[in-house]
């Protein structure tokens, strides 16, 4: 079993929670905000991740931009792009066996930008995407209209 610390104590405060300034080695704490720190074993703080894992389904979220004139060619047809992917927090990588859910992007104050961008992401999920050593390909058959960031949560097989 293991067991995480929280920052600020058990008890109510108004004063925002604090990052730990040491740890003991491997020692994990959880901030109110998400954040994950872990000891390094010289009593500091190694490392801090806020977490982008959803520990209900087991997913990790990831995300990569892909541009509206890096498309090429694909040997069955239509348009390839590949691009490395990064964990929205942390340092889980993709890789080949991972399975990805539906590309999804993010909405702009601009509805002439959303519309554009849900047009792209329509696009890219009628397509096919496959996970690599840290990359996602996507395969489609007419190149999008814009640059799209392509935000997809994904299960690490």
């Amino acid at each position: 079993m293991i067991k995480l610390r929280r920052q600020g104590g058990g008890t109510s405060s108004s004063s925002a929670a604090q990052a730990p300034s040491s740890l003991s080695y491997g020692e994990p704490a959880v901030a109110s905000d998400g954040t994950l720190y872990v000891g390094d074993g010289s009593g500091g703080v190694a490392s801090k991740v806020k977490n982008a894992y959803d520990a209900e389904n087991g997913l990790w979220e990831f995300y990569a931009t892909y541009k509206m004139d890096e498309w090429t060619e694909a040997d069955g047809g239509g348009y390839e792009q590949t691009k490395p992917v990064q964990s929205k927090y942390g340092n889980v990588a993709m890789v080949s066996t991972a399975r990805l859910g539906s590309a999804q992007t993010e909405q702009t104050s601009n509805l002439s930008t959303n519309e554009t961008k849900l047009e792209a992401l329509g696009i890219i999920n009628a397509g096919h995407a496959v996970p690599g050593e840290g990359t996602v390909t996507i395969t489609v058959e007419e190149i999008p209209d814009c640059d799209i960031d392509v935000h997809w949560y994904v299960k690490i097989m």
